[in-house]
């Protein structure tokens, strides 16, 4: 029975800690700040963790009232293997290979101890010597544990603080064995024995510790710098610096759920008289005298080619049979190149090189552009070559991030024809493509390779990763598309005039990348930001 007991406290202590853990990391205080405690006592998923362990600890001490305290222990460690699959449910994470491998051991051992070692339940009433050694060698050990822990961060912290909350239970454990025989002798033999108050002295202190460990952030490094960037809006994206500005204007409604379908045009086909909508289901018609698509290189074309009808048979504004066409998504690579010494920097993004954009010495065609790109770290490298790194242990992939410079290669996709969107007869987009400019992303990568074998940094240790090569990549993985309407002076080989509107309608505009007629080996970001800022005054003015 006691064996049952400690495992079903095991579990109760696993889920317990692993509610606790997500209702602690989802508060704004510290652990030592006083607010912590109130804001996390307002948690539902916390108190409900707190019960959990209330639960854990009765079932333990029941346990421990008639069993073998080293068993009972043994048992109830198991709810550090029990808390990894709950954990990685809960919070839709990856248990490791390195950390799978571990509790396997861990359950191999306590099996080993438990059946080899054969522990007997020794004495319930240890002598005072006994109890003042295990208390003072169990504050020794704590001080410096929480010690050491009051000044580190990340998963250092963690683990330290939770090996003092570990050493601190254990000796609770001990104090509620003996706790566990008075307490049938009444209240009162309970409030003169001094294990009552040691417990509870205990109890607070291991509450303590545990939240502050279980309140550590463990991210990667850097990481909390990014989410206290994001959670007082300091990123410079389009979301903060653009649209959460223009919401404040009356004139100005952004709508959600919803995705432009189609667009209506009247008789002749020259004007725009309808933007239909699909919205929670439901199908809307907006109107405006000028619209703008800015949907995004494949989507944009999209909506163009579905839009066909009497006065357009093949897409709107397609009367050039160039919607579509000429689609470009740039030639990427991802380089980590291996040095023998450690690269501790975790914001790396500090260095481009532009000297073979136009070619190189011995190589007379544009080779493209060279920059650092994030830091490397082991689960981005098992998650672009899950094959490759099956095997692979997760301490030699961190171990290979930490020694490695990262460099993003950039080479110009060509424009052609043939590499085009189309839709089908669901209105889905289809895409034709084939590779182009391979000999010059090739003379990029071979141009850095001897720019680092120069340098002594990377000498026969450069790893490659190709990114956007392989067409198995999805459009989501695209994010420097252009090109499928693209604009010009002659309405039979493009499909938007120089103010990007488009020919053959008066008051159609493409505002995003699009309009590229070629997209160079830079992300294309900026130049669309300058085009629309140019785009904005050319309808002012028309406006006017």
């Amino acid at each position: 029975m006691a064996f049952l007991l400690a495992f079903l406290a095991a579990c109760a202590f696993a889920l317990g800690t692993v509610l606790q853990q997500k209702g602690t990391v989802e508060t704004s205080a510290g652990a030592r700040d006083p607010r912590f405690l109130v804001q996390i006592l307002r948690r539902p998923v916390w108190l409900a963790g707190l019960g959990l362990q209330v639960v854990g600890w009765v079932l333990q001490a029941f346990a421990l009232k008639d069993g073998a305290l080293m068993v009972v222990q043994s048992v109830t460690s198991l709810s550090l293997v029990v808390a990894l699959p709950l954990g990685a449910k809960i919070t839709d994470q990856r248990i490791s290979r390195r950390v799978l491998i571990g509790a396997v051991a861990m359950v191999a051992g306590i099996v080993v101890f438990l059946l080899a070692g054969s522990p007997q339940g020794g004495t319930s009433q240890p002598d005072a010597a006994a109890w003042w050694a295990a208390i003072l060698a169990t504050v020794v050990v704590i001080g410096l544990l929480a010690g050491l822990g009051r000044y580190r961060t990340g998963a250092v912290r963690a683990l330290l603080l939770g090996s003092a909350a570990g050493v601190l239970f254990a000796l609770q454990a001990a104090v509620t064995k003996v706790f566990m025989t008075q307490l049938g002798h009444g209240v009162a033999a309970l409030l003169d024995n001094w294990t009552t108050y040691a417990l509870i002295v205990s109890a607070i202190a291991g509450f303590v510790i545990q939240q502050s460990a279980l309140r550590t952030d463990v991210p990667e490094r850097g990481m909390p710098l990014v989410r206290q960037t994001v959670m007082v809006h300091a990123k410079a994206d389009a979301d903060i610096i653009a649209v959460r500005p223009l919401l404040g204007w009356p004139n100005v409604t952004l709508l959600t759920g919803a995705e432009v379908t189609n667009l209506q045009t009247d008789d002749s086909g020259r004007t725009v008289t309808g933007v239909v909508v699909s919205r929670d289901g439901n199908r809307e018609i907006y109107t405006g005298d000028i619209v703008a698509v800015s949907a995004g290189a494949a989507n944009s074309a999209k909506i163009l080619l579905n839009s066909a009808n009497d006065a357009h048979p093949h897409g709107l504004a397609n009367g050039s049979d160039q919607v579509g066409r000429n689609y470009m998504f740039h030639n990427c690579k991802a380089i980590a190149a291996l040095c023998t010494e450690k690269n501790d920097t975790i914001y790396q993004k500090t260095l481009g090189i532009n000297d073979f954009y136009f070619g190189t010495k011995d190589y007379e065609y544009p080779a493209g552009n060279i920059q650092m790109v994030g830091k490397s770290n082991a689960e981005a490298m098992r998650g672009e070559q899950p094959e490759k790194t099956w095997f692979a242990p997760e301490w030699t992939l961190a171990d290979t991030a930490r020694h490695s410079v990262d460099w993003w290669l950039t080479t110009e996709d060509l424009p052609v024809p043939e590499n085009r969107v189309t839709t089908g007869k669901d209105g889905h987009v289809h895409l034709t493509y084939t590779p182009t400019n391979a000999e010059e992303a090739d003379r990029l990568y071979h141009e850095l390779k001897k720019i680092l074998n120069h340098t002594g940094m990377a000498a026969h240790h450069v790893f490659r990763k190709n990114f956007y090569m392989d067409m198995d990549v999805p459009l989501a993985g695209c994010a420097h598309q252009a090109g499928t309407c693209r604009f010009g002076t002659d309405p039979a080989t493009s499909v938007l005039d120089i103010n990007c509107q488009a020919h053959e309608v008066d008051n159609l505009y493409v505002v995003d990348t699009s309009f590229f007629p070629s997209i160079g080996a830079v992300n294309p970001a900026l130049t669309a930001i300058a085009n629309a800022l140019r785009v904005g005054e050319h309808l002012r003015s028309r406006m006017a």
